[in-house]
């Protein structure tokens, strides 16, 4: 599938009402555990006419935050739609179903989508899966609201790890296949350890990535991931607000992989570096490039609030096949 990305800003995009007569709009969130989830909907979003689809983690009593949350977009008329945190079948489907709808009333169809709260399982397959139902003259809209790390973060909690799956990609059949293995890494080293330990890659790329003058949070990564870059052939280090320059060179870097085996991609880190990771096999649409995901493990995740920093970051996606 050929894909267009562009980088957006939220302002610019959403400065002026929609057109009513040809642009049908609809904005897409999750509310998690975190106080950035209802960031962009209040700042951008409450006042606009426009269809929003809500949804709510199953567990959310267990939580104050996502209750409060609940009860915000609830003040700001908008229901919410409860779903496990594991089923993205039921959120994609819910998603299609909406858009269907618009697409039936407008000409054009702009998809709004905060990925901030979203389970890597959702946001990571919409893109792909939205995609589908669009014409070349429709958009979709990814927002992320960067968040706020403290110095928890140091000892962030771990997630752990549970299954693997392979997201998207296949294998190649070539005889003689050396693969190489490109590393997400965020603050939870030790599930990046025991990811590593459990794929024992040959030949690992790392990259991370952090916003563009945010030292603080460049430096956190650094030194708690500073054994696996060290254990890397190199390490490559991308703009987090930047989605089109960083696919542009994991593109140029899995190319240059191919030629002499598979590549293989396990995204973590921020949200914005695992979706860029995970849309790589269909960006680039050839045998031999993989993304695996690891699933977090139950019993040992536990909710951390992130709060927003005010920033959003942005980019919009569209077939290309004119």
């Amino acid at each position: 599938m050929n894909i267009k990305i562009r980088n957006e800003k939220i302002s610019e995009v959403l400065s002026s009402p929609p057109d009513k007569e040809s642009a049908g709009n609809i904005f897409i969130f999750a509310l998690g555990y975190e106080e950035r989830s209802i960031e962009i909907f209040n700042k951008y979003i409450k006042r606009l006419v426009m269809p929003k689809l809500c949804f709510l983690f199953d567990d959310y009593n267990k939580h104050e935050i996502p209750k409060k949350n609940k009860k915000c977009v609830e003040d700001g008329g908008v229901l919410t739609d409860i779903v496990q945190y594991s089923n993205y079948e039921e959120v994609i489907i819910k998603v299609k179903e909406a858009v269907s709808k618009i697409k039936r009333q407008y000409k054009t169809v702009n998809i709004h989508i905060d990925y901030s709260s979203m389970p890597r399982s959702w946001y990571c397959r919409l893109p792909t899966e939205t995609i589908k139902e669009l014409s070349n003259k429709d958009k979709i809209y990814f927002w992320y609201s960067k968040g706020e790390y403290s110095e928890e973060s140091k000892s962030w909690p771990s997630a752990g790890i549970d299954d693997v799956e392979v997201l998207t990609g296949k294998a190649s059949l070539r005889p003689i296949n050396n693969r190489s293995h490109i590393f997400g890494l965020g603050f939870d080293h030790l599930r990046s350890q025991a990811i590593f330990s459990v794929l024992d890659p040959a030949y690992l790329i790392s990259v991370y990535s952090y916003s563009e003058g945010d030292k603080n949070m460049r430096d956190k990564i650094q030194d708690v991931n500073l054994d696996l870059i060290n254990s890397s052939a190199y390490s490559i280090r991308l703009p987090m607000d930047n989605l089109n320059f960083s696919i542009s060179k994991l593109n140029e870097t899995i190319k240059e992989l191919l030629i002499k085996g598979d590549v293989i991609l396990v995204p973590d880190g921020p949200k914005p570096l695992i979706l860029a990771l995970s849309i790589m096999p269909d960006i680039i649409s050839r045998p031999g490039v993989i993304c695996l995901h690891i699933k977090r493990n139950e019993k040992y995740f536990r909710p951390i609030n992130v709060k927003a920093t005010g920033s959003v970051f942005g980019f919009s996606l569209f077939k290309n096949d004119q």
